[in-house]
């Protein structure tokens, strides 16, 4: 009988094969001595099939990686009977927040996460080192001080602010440790300079400006994205959507494996419009990314996104636009864009068309909701329109608000150009 060699994956450490009788199967396992400390889980079921195919290797490798890191972590956080070593450092603390399974770092979406992440590695590698029991309220002003360029710097150093907040009450209320109770308590009686919200606003002018410098540069579809951001309310990531790595939630049919680094890396996209949202009478039905909101949007109440199909299609019959796929696609690929070089065209387009510098693509929301305040719209129809609510307030959008977004988008329509919508 012929012995059958398991599959061979790269970079996944404590990857274990169990041998069915026409199937692998993928464990990953953990180390024996801390599984007696009390490590768990001993082992996790990663695959189970007959062949493997690059992405199903790309994911067991990944999976591999992120459950050795944590077992090692739990391992070096952990004296010989289990027990949790007490916090020291600032370092300590910033370790355990981003690796505790319970933190509120892992709900953050990906690039919240990822750009949380950067902040933490700059204040571990500048403060890591300094004891918790020797912080204060006048060194942590020294430090605010210092990461805000003495006050000019407000942005960075409300962030600096915040992310200290969330660390000590982590350390506080999950970790039951006393001197993050301390500094918690410590920050609340102290008061810094926040980021000042924003004061500009993408007008209607300026979106149609945007969209005629991105069809001269041959760029249709950042045109229309710019269009339904601007009629809808839309944030940019609910239209172009986004691309995260494929362990992340979210289900996905359009997955992407490129070179980064010299390493090999594969992606999904999610959150992005597809066409297939958008029914025969245009009405488009949409989850959004910030706290799953169904919303539903009569594209005929938007001039500029009709404008956009006329021109791509030479129709505004959803009977001549693809029936299925993302919306947004980069003109290079015909892939969806990477945001960031979504925002390197659209800063682009916007220069030309006179957009100054200090109005962003993420001022289109506030541009949106401006117009339609001016034009008088209801306050209560515009936060429903706008998907805006408080954070206890996550119920899923009925019938009412799609017909609230439809009464603010024709009023904004007729503010615009003088004529009721037909």
């Amino acid at each position: 009988m012929t012995e059958r060699t398991p599959p061979r994956v790269e970079d996944a450490p404590g990857l274990v094969w169990r041998e069915r009788k026409k199937t692998w199967v993928a464990y990953w396992q953990a180390r024996s001595d801390l599984v007696k400390r009390g490590y768990a889980p001993g082992a996790k079921k990663l695959w189970e099939g007959a062949e493997l195919d690059e992405t199903d290797k790309l994911e067991i490798s990944s999976q591999c990686q992120e459950l050795q890191s944590t077992m090692l972590i739990w391992g070096r956080e952990r004296d010989a009977g289990g027990k949790l070593f007490p916090l020291v450092t600032l370092h300590n603390l910033i370790e355990k927040y981003q690796n505790d399974p319970d933190s509120a770092f892992h709900k953050k979406q990906y690039e919240a996460r990822q750009g949380r992440a950067a902040l933490l590695k700059r204040i571990d590698k500048r403060f890591g080192d300094v004891m918790l029991a020797e912080i204060g309220g006048r060194m942590i002003l020294s430090w605010y001080k210092e990461w805000s360029d003495n006050g000019q710097k407000v942005s960075a150093g409300g962030a600096f602010i915040a992310t200290l907040r969330t660390l000590f009450r982590f350390g506080a209320g999950l970790l039951d440790d006393r001197e993050c109770a301390r500094l918690a308590e410590t920050l609340s009686s102290q008061s810094y300079k926040g980021t000042k919200p924003r004061e500009v606003a993408l007008s209607a002018a300026q979106a149609i400006a945007i969209r005629q410098a991105a069809h001269e540069r041959g760029w249709p579809f950042i045109a229309l994205a710019q269009a339904i951001q601007f009629e809808c309310t839309l944030r940019q990531k609910d239209v172009i959507g986004q691309w995260v790595p494929v362990k992340e939630p979210g289900v996905s049919d359009v997955i992407q494996t490129k070179k980064f680094k010299g390493q090999k890396k594969t992606k999904k996209w999610i959150t992005g419009l597809r066409w297939e949202r958008i029914d025969e009478n245009l009405i488009l039905r949409h989850v959004t990314s910030k706290r799953n909101k169904k919303i539903e949007v009569d594209l005929k109440l938007a001039p500029m996104v009709m404008e956009e199909f006329q021109i791509m299609f030479g129709s505004t019959d959803r009977a001549a636009m693809p029936a299925s796929g993302p919306v947004i696609l980069c003109e290079v690929n015909a892939w969806p864009y990477y945001n960031t070089e979504f925002r390197r065209k659209w800063r682009k387009v916007a220069t030309a068309a006179g957009v100054p510098k200090s109005v962003k693509n993420m001022d289109t929301r506030s541009g949106a909701i401006t117009e339609a305040a001016e034009a008088g719209a209801d306050l209560e129809k515009i936060r429903k329109a706008a998907t805006h609510s408080n954070v206890a307030q996550t119920q899923n959008y009925s019938r009412n608000d799609a017909k609230a977004a439809a009464e603010v988008m024709a009023i904004r329509a007729q503010h615009r150009t003088g004529r009721k919508p037909e």
